[in-house]
């Protein structure tokens, strides 16, 4: 099954596109060709990137009940509880909270929107991460870099989502700073 982003990307390809004209500062010009020759992409390309980050992810987000904090402080809060906790607070959040934060991102609740928010937020915080198909099974690697207790979380989190979502159980890897997961859409 095609994940939604992917989708949504082959669609954009092949929709129309429309030419529009913006007035920016010369600063923010410059910043902007500076930014779109580092990446090796023409400034439109990195505009249009910077437009569907926006729908995408930064227009809802805070909406949604999403902020940004330094990865500091919450490796440090995360660094204060036991596993239990960490379980108990993974578990809740699974069951109270993710469902209404995809359905105001997405407007659906299925594995392939959970998934797909999740690519969302790792790129929106700046986590290396990977997406690749190994013949049904797609997998997700995201190195956060936020230690054990995050790792747990996540693993928890993951795996009460897809337990609520009514879904197989899927495989899920941690180390110290790198959450895999491994599961059939």
């Amino acid at each position: 099954m095609e994940r939604p982003i992917q989708a949504e990307e082959e669609q954009r390809r092949k929709s129309r596109t429309e030419g529009i004209t913006f007035r920016l500062d010369e600063n923010v010009i410059r910043a902007l060709r500076k930014q779109a020759e580092q990446k090796q992409v023409s400034v439109n390309t990195l505009a249009a990137q910077i437009f569907n980050s926006h729908l995408d992810w930064n227009a809802n987000a805070g909406r949604a009940g999403m902020v940004s904090f330094p990865k500091s402080l919450l490796i440090r809060l995360v660094e204060g509880h036991s596993n239990e906790r960490i379980i108990e607070i993974a578990k809740y959040m699974a069951q109270k909270e993710v469902a209404d934060i995809i359905l105001l991102l997405r407007n659906n609740y299925t594995p392939e929107t959970f998934l797909d928010v999740v690519e969302s937020w790792a790129e929106a915080s700046g986590f290396p991460f990977n997406h690749h198909v190994e013949r049904d099974r797609h997998v997700y690697v995201i190195q956060h870099d936020m230690g054990d207790g995050w790792s747990l979380y996540l693993a928890k989190v993951f795996e009460y989502v897809f337990e609520e979502i009514g879904t197989k159980k899927p495989e899920i890897k941690v180390t110290n700073n790198t959450f895999v997961l491994k599961t059939e859409l």
